[in-house]
């Protein structure tokens, strides 16, 4: 049996460990009042020395004895918040700048830690503070996927050819989210994708070929035509449909004899895609060929070639008016329907 002297000692502890957690509730939210006030007016003087250094023609040290005292998290908000408005030298003086206050080494830190919090953030700093690293680009295997898409942020904003190479790979990173994110960092590349590019849809059997088509077409190269003319040809439809869309995208004389041999092609999807892409360069010699497909047994099919009818303009307009009487009800109904549906597009209104 408790005595009542225990009793009133566990009491006594609970009743002073229950004041300590008021005491530093109450501490730590007088703290954050006191920084509320303390800390804009020692931004603004900050920021008005930093944004002297920026626009200054050669670099030097920084003069610490025109800037404040800042703790380090005042020192970070003040460079990333300046960095998300800054472009070209002003942003590569940024990183100077974070390294001689010290900002730079920190995320560094953070970015060699054990814990993969740590990792995120100090690569997240020093991307937003244009600071190169090498840790940047190991950071592209770390085991934890969150990691990883911030170091391909980066290598999308810095791609050369090795680095544009080494996110070629990352489409078939096991987390989908590294997937799209090496998307959109490809996307984002220089002038150092084309080649590389050009060069893995030539091979044929990379295992991210039909998302390479499709970064392809969204950045088009005339250096790509030879693969997507190669490429049109394959055995496995997914493919061919995504060639068809490069070849819209790229255009040229053998990209238009291919689409329209492709008008005939077994799979539908790629009948679709043929169609679209020659009404995308509004090529109007085949419309006799386009027409056909208004006939098509698949709906896509005879959507995608009533639309690239309407964007051939007078001589697709004239076929669309020639089959809204067609004795095939199904290429009468599309021609109708894409007729009034232009009618109701504004004036010059695109596809």
């Amino acid at each position: 049996m408790i005595s009542n002297h225990a009793v009133y000692q566990i009491l006594a502890a609970e009743a002073a460990l229950l004041a300590l957690t008021v005491v530093a509730c109450l501490g730590h939210g007088a703290r954050l009042a006191w920084l509320r006030r303390a800390d804009p007016p020692r931004l603004a003087r900050a920021q008005e020395t930093l944004a002297a250094l920026l626009v200054a023609e050669t670099g030097g040290p920084v003069p610490v004895n025109d800037l404040p005292r800042l703790p380090r998290r005042l020192r970070r908000q003040l460079l990333t918040d300046l960095s998300r408005s800054l472009r070209g030298r002003h942003r590569d003086r940024i990183g100077e700048l974070a390294t001689m206050l010290g900002v730079a080494g920190q995320a560094r830190r953070w970015a060699r830690s054990r814990w993969w919090w740590r990792r995120l953030y100090g690569a997240h700093l020093l991307r937003q503070l244009a600071v190169e690293d090498p840790i940047l680009v190991r950071l592209l295997d770390d085991r934890h996927p969150a990691v990883r898409c911030q170091a391909i942020l980066w290598a999308g904003d810095h791609a050369d050819t090795i680095l544009a190479e080494r996110l070629m790979t990352l489409l078939t990173d096991p987390s989908a989210l590294c997937r799209y994110t090496a998307v959109d960092a490809l996307l984002r590349t220089g002038p150092a994708l084309p080649p590389r590019l050009a060069e893995h849809l030539t091979n044929g059997r990379d295992p991210s070929l039909s998302t390479l088509l499709e970064i392809a077409a969204a950045r088009p190269d005339h250096r790509y035509l030879p693969a997507a003319l190669w490429l049109s040809g394959s055995r496995r439809a997914r493919i061919r449909l995504r060639a068809a869309r490069l070849l819209g995208a790229v255009g040229g004389d053998a990209a238009t004899d291919r689409l329209v041999r492709l008008l005939d092609d077994a799979d539908a999807g790629v009948r679709a895609a043929a169609a679209d892409s020659l009404g995308n360069l509004q090529h109007w010699p085949a419309a006799s060929h386009v027409a056909r497909l208004l006939r098509d047994p698949a709906w896509e099919v005879r959507r995608a070639s009533g639309e690239a009818l309407l964007a051939f303009g007078a001589p697709g307009r004239l076929l669309l008016r020639r089959h809204a009487h067609d004795e095939d009800r199904f290429a009468a109904d599309m021609a109708q329907r894409i007729l009034r549906t232009a009618e109701l597009r504004p004036a010059g209104a695109a596809r």
